[in-house]
């Protein structure tokens, strides 16, 4: 449990630092836009919900189930954080980009 919590912790503040880019503009990598992207327009809301620990909580009538409506959000979100085909994707461009980089600064 632990290690898929720290999954969603990792995740979550990756997000702020992670570069995004617009249709026709370069990569943006100042650190205070992206993290106005994520939360203006990325799933900031869901991953902050998707982190709090709301089955501590005592409800009225003890009706901590109806957090498992939530815990369905951690469930989808975690089938996306550990879908390996796409992370190994992700790795891949990541590491073509870097490469590309590194290739048309030589090229100067």
């Amino acid at each position: 449990m632990l290690v898929f919590e720290s999954l969603f912790l990792l995740q979550f503040l990756l997000q702020f630092i992670r570069e995004f880019k617009l249709d026709g503009f370069p990569p943006e990598r100042n650190i205070a836009k992206i993290v106005m992207q994520y939360m203006k327009e990325g799933s900031f809301k869901i991953d902050l919900v998707c982190l709090l620990p709301l089955g501590i909580i005592p409800l009225y009538r003890h009706r901590e189930f109806l957090f498992l409506i939530i815990k369905m959000l951690r469930l989808v979100k975690g089938f996306e954080l550990l879908n390996v085909q796409a992370l190994m994707d992700k790795i891949k461009k990541i590491q073509h980009e870097r490469t590309q980089r590194i290739v048309d600064s030589n090229g100067d």
